[in-house]
């Protein structure tokens, strides 16, 4: 599921009948999903599954099960790129059934949302058992996967799909000892890694494609971020993989505000929960009424007004308010469900990563949804979807990691609407990330960026009908709309500022 060709249009009118007998030659010009010029890979013309429906019921001779996986999704996905059955989607203009989902579910079928944490697409493996867990502060050597564009969040499912050899050999030794590696953003461009900081993945399930008659290559592995580290040093092995001496670091978890000094008596007249950090423990006369500092100063550092105040705007997602009452209750927790389930820029994201306070995160975050209002492309800001138009298709959460099969992996947002978009090629349920469901490619009306994928149920009595899939490096949140995204001034003003 991943088109990474842009095809450049030759007019300013992007959004005409591209189907036409009359069309003019168009210029290919390769670019990535990242939109970095100085990453290149040979999967960027594999999509996730992409394959032509008419090209799948024609007589030919050759069969399509006679052709190997990946093989027949490139030859489709280039078919795709070159301007096969491209299309406006305006199917999400003045459709107002989405609106009425909640009741259209009682009488038709649900989706199991815990479908797509299971990552059925890989394929059935075999599980890891154990856990280790290492000592904070604890300075040890670890082997090191470098994912460019994907800074891993503790408690995040990561789904990888290796193909390298000497790759392949690190985590076949992983799974027989640790079970634990390091996951690490680190740029080609930086002089020295020190200081980085990443997260241990452990992995829990894991498919050896070593069976020939299986027409499967490369190893496929589950794994969950755990604990955050510092890169201390590294050293690149004979056989090409990375290692580094890394530091264990750990939260620094905050009490209330002078909770030290409070009026220990005066605990029996509140609702005390089995959870401290529950919403029914409130300081509504305890240490907060003997501080000298003013309620508003003292709502930025208390840990459990913090997490009031990030529920309250995640409930301004209309379809997230339902799902409020599962959501981490803890500081620490809710900090990083946030971190990995918004659309937040890899900048962001590694500020977050690096900050060992769950108070300064949620301070952070609660900017960032503040100003979190429409979703843009990031090459030339056209608005494609709205902040309440987010939901959860998964249990994990509205936004979860899926590797296609080139190994790419793609941090998708799930929308119930989009617009300003267009569609490459036809609807397919092979490799389908979300089981029920075919997906087509999606590109950005203005400037022809991938964007993600339009999900479309198979089943009509499947709920929701449609959605959007929203690749987390192809968007970004802006408080509104830009004017004029191509001049400096503009792209200056528009830029959000985060409170730290």
């Amino acid at each position: 599921m991943d088109n990474e060709e842009v095809i450049e249009p030759q007019d300013e009118d992007g959004e005409g009948d591209i189907e036409g007998d009359n069309e003019e030659e168009i210029e290919i010009v390769a670019d990535s999903v990242e939109n970095s010029e100085d990453e290149s890979d040979n999967n960027n013309l594999v999509p996730n599954g992409y394959h032509d429906d008419e090209v799948a019921s024609s007589d030919d001779e050759t069969d399509d099960e006679d052709v190997p996986l990946q093989p027949r999704i490139l030859l489709a996905g280039l078919g795709a790129v070159i301007g096969h059955n491209q299309r406006v989607d305006d199917s999400s203009s003045g459709d107002e059934e989405d609106n009425n989902i909640v009741e259209d579910d009682v009488e038709r079928e649900k989706f199991d949302r815990e479908l797509p944490g299971r990552h059925t697409y890989l394929g059935e493996g075999k599980e890891v058992a154990g856990r280790i867990i290492l000592d904070d502060d604890l300075v040890q050597s670890l082997p090191l996967l470098s994912q460019p564009g994907l800074v891993l969040i503790p408690g995040q499912l990561l789904p990888l799909h290796l193909f390298h050899p000497s790759v392949i050999s690190m985590m076949k030794k992983v799974i027989d000892t640790t079970k634990t590696f390091g996951v690490v953003n680190l740029r080609a461009d930086t002089s020295s890694w020190r200081g980085v900081v990443g997260t241990t993945a452990e992995i829990f399930e894991y498919r050896d494609a070593g069976d020939p008659e299986d027409r499967e290559v490369g190893l496929k592995i589950k794994a969950r971020g755990r604990q955050r580290f510092k890169l201390m040093s590294t050293r690149r092995q004979l056989d090409g993989n990375l290692v580094g001496e890394v530091k264990m670091l750990v939260d620094k978890e905050m009490d209330e505000p002078l909770d030290i000094v409070r009026i220990k008596s005066l605990d029996r007249f509140m609702e005390l929960a089995v959870n401290c950090y529950s919403p029914k423990y409130r300081p509504n006369f305890n240490s907060c009424v003997l501080s000298p500092l003013p309620p508003w100063v003292w709502d930025m550092y208390s840990p459990i007004s913090l997490v009031a105040k990030v529920k309250q705007e995640l409930s301004k997602l209309s379809s997230l308010s339902l799902q409020l009452p599962s959501l981490p209750a803890g500081p620490s927790e809710l900090s990083w469900w946030v971190a990995a389930n918004l659309p937040i820029n890899d900048k962001l994201r590694a500020q977050l990563l690096a900050i060992n306070s769950p108070v300064q995160r949620l301070r952070v975050e609660l900017s960032f949804l503040s100003q979190c209002r429409v979703l843009v492309c990031r090459r030339c800001s056209k608005q494609l979807g709205d902040q309440q138009n987010i939901f959860s298709m998964s249990k994990e959460g509205p936004q979860g990691a899926f590797v296609n099969p080139g190994g790419h992996v793609h941090e998708t947002l799930t929308l119930y609407k989009a617009k300003n978009l267009r569609l490459v090629g036809q609807p397919s349920t092979e490799y389908s990330w979300f089981p029920g469901y075919a997906w087509t490619i999606t590109e950005c009306l203005g400037c022809w960026n991938h964007i993600g994928w339009k999900f479309t149920a198979f089943n009509p009595n499947l709920r929701p009908e449609k959605f959007y899939g929203f690749s987390r490096r192809s968007i970004e949140a802006k408080v509104e709309v830009p004017d004029q995204p191509d001049s400096e001034d503009a792209e200056e003003g528009g830029t959000s500022h985060i409170v730290m």
